[in-house]
């Protein structure tokens, strides 16, 4: 069946071998042509951070699945302070220690605490045009 025949019948889908899949296990700084990708993400290799574009368009995004837990946090920063605007943390058991935000800075996996599969979604909702840089970062942990 084709991709548009899938789409009438089952609504959006999202094609797997388009998907741009990277496994991330250091410090890494995204940019522009990063958005629509997924990153597994291990705590594994130690504590890192992974850095927003500076220079996103409205409507960058990304996700960033945890694939491998340790004693280690993984942060997801803004370029600059302040870019994260607005989250929604969800947690299965109605805590969320698993993934924290930063205050407006950036979201971390916890150390020990984050599980394999909690997921971390970051849509850029304004640029440069709309006077500056703002992230919204939905999280989903189970614990």
């Amino acid at each position: 069946m084709s991709q548009q025949n899938l789409n009438k019948v089952y609504g959006h889908v999202k094609v797997v071998n388009q998907l741009s899949t990277e496994i991330t296990t250091g410090a890494r700084q995204l940019d522009k042509f990063d958005s629509g990708k997924t990153f597994f993400v291990s705590q594994s290799v130690g504590a890192f951070t992974i850095t927003l574009p500076s220079d996103p368009v409205r409507g960058w995004n990304a996700t960033f699945i945890l694939m491998g837990t340790a004693a280690n946090a993984v942060s997801i920063d803004g370029a600059d302070t302040g870019q994260l605007t607005s989250s929604v943390i969800v947690s299965d058991d109605g805590t969320t220690n698993g993934i924290v935000m930063d205050g407006t800075d950036g979201v971390d996996f916890i150390a020990s605490v984050a599980a394999v599969g909690d997921k971390i979604e970051i849509l850029c909702i304004s640029d440069a045009s709309d006077g500056g840089i703002g992230y919204h970062v939905t999280g989903f942990c189970s614990t």
